[in-house]
């Protein structure tokens, strides 16, 4: 009995993924893969999520799509005559440079993400990459019309509530943790109050440099 709970035991210690792991709400699919969020170079990011998908990796890199009339500086002038200012697609990224991407941390296969070219990094916590919870993926998703999620969604809405605790990944308050207090859709932006000197302080932060805690 004594022998068998010695060897449950180191058997634990020697996996340190599941201790860690244990503290995000998060349920891997039946190969044990979780969706992560991996910072790029955000002019390079298509390129990066091709690369990844020939390692192997499934990704997913939503598109926000604007209905957008174009400048006639950049209708041809033979069209201009004709041109009646019909409204174009345009799309841009929902989290420029962070493209989601779905892997296990169990087999340690991972760490050659870091190797591709305009690969900076991941939101990380205790020196593991953070799941993003699959209700955020799904959220997002079902957020998509004809492929892309139109302007007018409030999207910070899928992702965050007011009264949510978050960690700051990003930027000099790196570490720290707050309370959502506003969220800006216009911008992208989330308002929180930071404790700092033992007094909060209320900061504006792009979205993508926040995670849920």
């Amino acid at each position: 009995m004594l022998a068998n709970a010695e060897k449950d035991e180191k058997h634990r210690n020697s996996d340190p993924w599941p201790r860690k792991a244990e503290r995000f709400p998060v349920i891997p699919d039946e190969r044990g893969r979780c969706w992560h969020a991996v910072h790029s170079d955000t002019k390079r990011t298509p390129k990066t999520c091709e690369a990844i998908k020939d390692l192997g990796y499934e990704y997913y890199y939503p598109q926000m799509r604007e209905m957008r009339v174009p400048a006639l500086r950049n209708v041809t002038i033979g069209k201009r005559k004709e041109f009646k200012g019909v409204a174009r697609p345009v799309f841009s990224p929902l989290f420029p440079g962070y493209p989601f991407v779905k892997f296990s941390l169990r087999d340690g296969k991972w760490h050659e993400l870091f190797e591709l070219f305009g690969v900076y990094g991941m939101k990380v916590a205790e020196g593991l990459p953070v799941p993003v919870p699959n209700q955020v993926i799904i959220n997002i998703l079902g957020a998509e019309v004809g492929g892309a999620i139109p302007l007018e969604m409030p999207v910070l809405k899928l992702l965050f509530g007011v009264g949510d605790d978050v960690r700051i990944d990003e930027g000099p308050l790196q570490g720290f943790t707050g309370t959502i207090q506003e969220l800006d859709e216009s911008q992208r932006k989330v308002l929180l109050d930071v404790i700092m000197f033992r007094s909060p302080h209320r900061i504006s932060l792009d979205a993508n440099q926040v995670s849920k805690v």
